[in-house]
């Protein structure tokens, strides 16, 4: 029984220590933390064809997420309340911009009043008076703005594409497209816009054989949830929306996400479950378990998905992989398996969030992060050769060795809490040993779910 025992333990130490394929840590007997759970999320952001989710928190931090691995934290807007790819939208109204994880979002100022955004290749606002503005992409944006009104042909065919840099410089710059509006959607090559009688869509983008132009549709009813019409997806594949193209119990569902390729689709039902069925059949086959209380959903690929809940938690499944032309309707939602989203540690160094990806980590008590995003954030200078790392900041030089808790400060030996150790390819190094062997001051924070560190600023 005894060796059965020590067996366990060596298989449990082995699975560990495997974890994420390029993870080593220098210990036998580890435990590691890498992540915390992904809450107090108010509004998510999904699409086909879409490498990352988005996920906006209630103090205004967008969260980076793809599939299982932790988000990465991203800018911040104070009083946020919606997300669409790369725009913000605040409580005032106001529309802000982003591009990258570590930037300062900068606000639109040609944009007030605004109710509602939506961001794709082209980018949408409409405001309280039911005016849009669109900007972005050039194809897409001559096709509806009046000062493109000379240059309708612009992009009459897409594979012949000829907008100037002038033409580029014209579309990037939000202005009024049509008036009278309901509801904005932006698609993987459409723009769309739902009118004031709640029926009518006007459809600009490629309509057939790659040609760009515009069409319209009337509904027989008015349009539930218009965020769910869906075209992004090339060809004459359909589109649907609630509750005209849902064939049975069209009241019971309240949003429908459909995925790229028109393969897969996801419709919420009003008591808050999810289902899911194919291009096959109009009608919802399968619930989605264990989701429930969700209140927006998003079909991104091939059984792929991310869900929001009433209580701010993220859902995520799938390998958002898609597979457009090869639906085969038995094997759809086989392999669902829904988990709640996971959000990287943080680290905060003298008020300033540092963006790594891996992200810190805790194993054994002690805090670990990545050597360069801790010392080239103060402008320190690093230096490698093999396993022996030097870090020089103002007048101190501190040197070790990779796996070693010996080291050498300003030429006098001292013994770190825990030897550097690598994970995912990058060194990793005992952060309040180091930082306070600098004269920093290091704490953990819950608010911010990570570690402050404070070094001094003169």
């Amino acid at each position: 029984m005894r060796k059965l025992y020590v067996l366990i333990a060596i298989l449990l130490s082995a699975s560990l220590l495997s974890s994420g394929n390029s993870t080593f840590v220098y210990a036998a007997k580890t435990t590691m933390f890498t992540a915390l759970p992904l809450t107090g999320i108010i509004d998510i952001d999904d699409r086909s064809h879409a490498d990352n989710f988005y996920a906006l928190q209630n103090d205004g931090t967008i969260w980076i997420g793809n599939g299982s691995k932790p988000a990465i934290r991203g800018p911040q807007v104070p009083s946020a309340v919606k997300i669409s790819g790369q725009l913000i939208l605040t409580s005032a109204g106001e529309v802000w911009t982003w591009e990258n994880a570590g930037d300062t979002p900068k606000r639109i100022v040609e944009l007030s009043g605004i109710k509602a955004i939506s961001s794709r290749d082209a980018s949408m606002a409409i405001n309280n008076k039911g005016q849009v503005y669109v900007w972005g992409n050039t194809c897409l944006t001559s096709l509806i703005r009046p000062d493109f009104e000379d240059n309708r042909g612009l992009c009459a065919n897409a594979y012949h594409n000829s907008p100037t840099p002038a033409d580029d410089k014209l579309a990037s710059m939000p202005k009024l497209a049509i008036e009278g509006a309901k509801g904005i959607k932006a698609s993987l090559q459409y723009i769309m816009i739902l009118m004031a009688d709640g029926k009518t869509v006007k459809v600009y983008g490629n309509t057939t054989s790659m040609s760009y132009g515009m069409y319209e549709r009337v509904f027989d009813k008015p349009v539930v949830d218009f965020d769910g019409y869906d075209k992004d997806y090339t060809g004459y594949s359909t589109y649907i929306t609630i509750p005209n193209d849902i064939s049975k119990n069209a009241g019971n569902y309240v949003q429908v996400s459909q995925a790229y390729g028109g393969s897969y689709k996801l419709l919420m039902h009003k008591d808050g479950t999810v289902w899911g069925d194919s291009v096959w059949s109009e009608d919802p086959t399968r619930r989605i378990a264990p989701l429930k209380d969700i209140i927006k959903v998003a079909a991104v690929a091939y059984n792929s998905g991310t869900a929001l809940d009433k209580y701010g938690k993220v859902w995520t499944w799938g390998t958002r992989t898609n597979i457009p032309y090869q639906e085969t309707s038995e094997k759809l939602l086989t392999n669902v398996n829904a988990k709640p989203s996971q959000k990287q540690l943080s680290l905060r160094i003298n008020g300033r969030f540092i963006v790594s990806d891996p992200g810190p980590i805790q194993t054994n008590g002690t805090t670990f992060v990545p050597i360069r995003s801790l010392f080239e954030s103060i402008g320190a200078k690093i230096g490698y050769n093999n396993n022996n790392i030097t870090v020089s900041y103002r007048k101190q030089l501190l040197a070790f060795k990779v796996y070693d808790t010996k080291a050498t400060l300003d030429g006098k030996s001292v013994v770190m809490p825990a030897a550097s150790l690598s994970y995912q390819g990058r060194t990793y190094v005992p952060l309040r040993f180091l930082a306070q062997a600098f004269g920093a001051k290091v704490a953990w924070d819950d608010a911010i779910g990570g570690v402050s560190v404070q070094f001094p600023v003169n």
